[in-house]
């Protein structure tokens, strides 16, 4: 698969358009892509293309790594919540940390 046509037609960048070049790499990927194509400026290229796959793939994977994540923290803050809850209760109830059994009552063998 070779360089796409309106890559070859275009004229190269100048160093202050390089450096605009790799600023736009960073801030939005595909962007370069789309002004390295020349006085044509269009973004029917594959390379256009694959940037911009890649790119969404990027944010999805995101999206699905963050709220996995959040719903791990939540489910194991709700755990928390009711371990405490339990251990609590089990203090109102007179149970004693040593034993486990409520102090009025008798451990059977």
């Amino acid at each position: 698969m070779g360089i796409s046509k309106a890559f070859v037609n275009a004229r190269a960048p100048t160093k202050e358009e390089k450096t605009m070049l790799y600023i736009m790499a960073i801030i939005a990927p595909p962007c370069p892509f789309f002004v390295l194509t020349g006085p044509e400026y269009t973004c029917r290229t594959w390379e256009f293309a694959l940037s911009v796959a890649l790119q969404v793939l990027a944010i999805v994977s995101i999206l699905v790594t963050g709220t996995f994540n959040v719903g791990f923290l939540l489910f194991h803050f709700a755990a928390l919540v009711y371990s405490f809850q339990f251990v609590h209760s089990g203090f109102l109830r007179g149970r004693s940390l040593s034993t486990g059994y409520v102090d009025d009552q008798e451990e059977t063998v």
